[in-house]
């Protein structure tokens, strides 16, 4: 059986996998496991082993029959933390200010005088 896991750093998110980890192991054994393995990222890497204290790993869903229906979950999981994130960087570009093209002053040459 799968179960989906979310972790987070400071209360944000950092990464949703799945995993048929026993039940009976701590959190933090399988926040260990998890982050020492081979398919994350070396940015998350390097942050939990700074700080591990600010860690936690939850269990989103468990009982999962299989991989597939697990991974489906991660992503749609990881495709809305990536909607909420860029919602929430979404700036409303300004414009720089447009200046008045600059324009031949006329002369009296130029006017035929």
């Amino acid at each position: 059986m799968y179960s989906v896991f979310i972790i987070t750093n400071k209360k944000k998110f950092v990464l949703a996998t799945y995993n048929d980890f026993n039940p009976e192991l701590s959190d933090q054994t399988k926040l260990q496991l998890i982050l020492n393995g081979p398919t994350v990222p070396v940015t998350v890497f390097e942050q939990y082993f700074k700080a591990p204290e600010d860690f936690e790993i939850k269990t989103f869903k468990s009982g999962i029959d299989n991989a597939l229906e697990a991974s489906l979950e991660v992503n749609n999981i990881n495709l809305v933390q990536a909607n909420k994130k860029a919602t929430a960087d979404a700036r409303v570009p300004v414009l720089p200010k447009t200046r008045k093209p600059r324009t031949k002053k006329t002369t009296n040459e130029d006017q035929g005088l």
